[in-house]
């Protein structure tokens, strides 16, 4: 990643990894496989950005990703021109690139390279300011932007070859840079410039002379021998290239075409042809032939096995990643332009099967629609091969084994049986032993309260009806645990039913609300509710409303120290009643909420280790509000309070 450095980098230094968006693996080895595949054979760049810029930004969890060029903003990229190589990231993007990139929250920006030359960046942002970007959204940005640079410059280079080619067969048309004739000797006797005088041919140096004895050009010994040979024999010969320097030093590429002249007996007169200066021509091939270098090795660095097809349905190209997957193709020796029926031959020859689509099977459909395939190795290992159209109506396809992938997605779902059977088992035992528990603990509770009250007369001791208290306000804490947990066990095994029916909030509200008024009372807490006969009815169970709204005001009244506030709130919300219990307690950590509506979980800090509780509560709301058709969600914010609202169908 050398070659590629970041040039901006935003967010929080320090965070918590908990905290920090984890990379999906899985979509970011997607993005970049299709990128390189996009970027590798892509002639409209704009277009491949468009649709591959999206998957990038889901994969790395950012809001968007971009690409800036520096067409239009020459002034400012010659700026970041001077400062660069940098040094990993830095702490401010320059004020000038962030309001080119239109930027406002946590960005991370790499400059995209074509040759030598800085042809724009790659970036992606985060909605949110403090999002610290690791190394792995750095090197997937790295990887993009060194393939689309590799794209950029090969599309340029291609359009330059295709503009130098344009202008050579122009001139081709209008008239050949020279011409000339030799006599049976080989000496030249005639050269005829162009009359526009557009070109370096000396004729004093080859007048009288054989081009070997006039130094015509510099070429290989092999290639000077074989144009002699044609000479000698009289044959025609075609672009005999020669390089030449001209008088100011500068080298050109000549090419010379010639053919024999005979008299009208048959006897050898000489030679006749025209000669070019290809220098353009060379040199754009020179950069086509770079080009399609570095499309090779983008193909050979790719995992991945790429063939590409023709119109044909001949081979053109491929990588040896697809030699390495389907050894057997060795025997075939050189594969560029087998048919593919020839090499699904081969491949089911050598006892490969094949798993077609139903697309694949329609040869005709095969030129418009992608399709993907799959085949089995002997050796028992699976090759996914997915197929895209080209214009021209070739095709590329890429053979990816997804042996392992495929043997994990297996594990996991037998993980996944096993951990729901556990779990099954869990809420069984946790149900039979709730059972158990409670029998002897109602004997408990009984005989406690029959004590403390001095039923039967004086227990003596002052201690010992305190003791009789303690005993039976801990049996009724554990009953209350007991309870809880059978209820989460019927709901996680769907044995808990509900009964739903129009009713009217406040024939709920107002027998919770005189419940719970003596435990605020007591910490002198306000505690009011804006839920009257005019609220209106909704679709609920009763006795699952009930608990959801005494678990929440219970929380909420727990957690809310003395000379505090609760209250509890309807509105309409569209076709639900927005039911919402507020405090103006401790509050909760934004990290710590999304666990709270999980079984067992508690947020610790002062009163929680001062309380007491299953953790069971806020999880047996939310299970509740869903069994009936709505929905809970908390809001909270540290030393501010909390808001947990429940949504619940409008009746009628």
């Amino acid at each position: 990643m050398s070659e590629v450095r970041a040039i901006h980098r935003t967010g929080a230094q320090r965070r918590n990894p908990e905290q920090r968006p984890a990379l999906d693996l899985a979509a970011a080895h997607r993005a970049l496989r299709t990128g390189l595949e996009a970027f590798a054979v892509t002639e409209d760049l704009d277009r491949s950005l468009v649709d591959e810029l999206p998957r990038l930004a889901a994969a790395t969890g950012a809001s968007h990703a971009f690409v800036v060029r520096r067409d239009g903003h020459e002034a400012l990229f010659d700026q970041l021109q001077r400062s660069l190589p940098l040094q990993g990231p830095v702490g401010a993007c320059p004020e000038g690139l962030r309001a080119a990139l239109g930027t406002n929250g946590a960005t991370l920006v790499l400059p995209i390279r074509s040759g030598n030359e800085i042809w724009g960046v790659i970036g992606i942002e985060d909605a949110d300011a403090g999002r610290s970007f690791g190394d792995g959204e750095a090197d997937i940005l790295a990887i993009l932007a060194t393939a689309i640079g590799a794209a950029a410059q090969r599309i340029a280079a291609s359009r330059r070859f295709a503009a130098e080619q344009a202008r050579f067969e122009d001139l081709t048309l209008a008239a050949s840079d020279w011409y000339w004739e030799q006599d049976a000797d080989l000496r030249f006797t005639f050269i005829a410039k162009r009359r526009d005088g557009i070109n370096r041919i000396d004729s004093t140096d080859l007048m009288g002379k054989t081009p070997w004895d006039a130094n015509a050009g510099v070429t290989s010994p092999e290639a000077w021998a074989r144009h002699r040979d044609d000479l000698s024999a009289r044959r025609p010969f075609d672009d005999f290239r020669l390089l030449r320097r001209s008088p100011d030093g500068a080298e050109y590429m000549v090419s010379i075409s010639g053919k024999p002249v005979h008299d009208a007996d048959g006897r050898f007169m000489g030679y006749r042809g025209m000669g070019r200066d290809i220098t353009p021509l060379v040199q754009a091939e020179r950069r086509a032939s770079t080009a399609q270098t570095m499309l090779r090795n983008a193909l050979e660095a790719l995992g991945d096995a790429i063939v590409i097809y023709g119109p044909d349905w001949r081979l053109s190209a491929y990588n040896q990643s697809f030699v390495a997957m389907f050894p057997h193709l060795r025997s075939l020796g050189e594969l560029r332009g087998k048919h593919v029926s020839e090499l699904r031959s081969a491949a089911q020859g050598a006892g490969l099967r094949f798993d077609q689509s139903p697309v694949s099977a329609n040869a005709d459909s095969l030129r418009d629609v992608p399709w993907t395939d799959e085949v089995t190795l002997p050796d028992g290992r699976i090759i996914v091969m997915r197929n895209f159209p080209t214009e021209g109506g070739g095709w590329v396809g890429i053979r990816a084994d997804v042996t392992a992938s495929r043997r994990h997605e297996a594990e996991l779902r037998h993980a996944k049986e096993l951990a729901e059977s556990a779990n099954r088992a869990k809420s069984s035992f946790l149900a039979n032993m709730s059972h158990e528990l409670r029998t002897p603990l109602n004997a408990v509770i009984g005989f406690s309260e029959l004590l403390k009250n001095e039923i039967y007369g004086p227990l003596g001791s002052d201690r010992y009806r305190e003791y009789a208290t303690d005993i039976h306000s801990s049996g009724m804490h554990l009953l209350e645990l007991i309870n809880d947990v059978l209820d989460m066990s019927r709901i996680e095994t769907g044995k808990f039913v509900v009964a739903i029916e129009d009713i009217a909030p406040t024939s709920i509200t107002e027998d919770v609300v005189r419940l719970m008024m003596v435990e605020a009372q007591r910490k002198e807490i306000e505690l009011h509710t804006s839920i009257t006969h005019e609220t209106p009815r909704i679709r609920a169970d009763r006795r699952a409303l009930r608990q959801i709204l005494f678990n929440l005001l219970s929380n909420a009244i727990k957690f809310t120290p003395e000379h505090g506030e609760v209250s509890l709130d309807a509105s309409i919300d569209g076709e639900f009643l927005h039911i919402s219990v507020v405090d103006s307690g401790v509050g909760i950590p934004k990290a710590d909420i999304p666990r709270l509506a999980r079984p067992f979980e508690q947020v610790a800090n002062a009163l929680t280790r001062a309380t007491h509780g299953s953790g069971l509560g806020l999880a047996i709301s939310k299970a509740l509000a869903e069994l009936q058709g709505g929905r809970l969600e908390i809001e909270s914010e540290l030393g501010r309070g909390t808001t947990i609202s429940v949504w619940m169908p409008l009746a009628g």
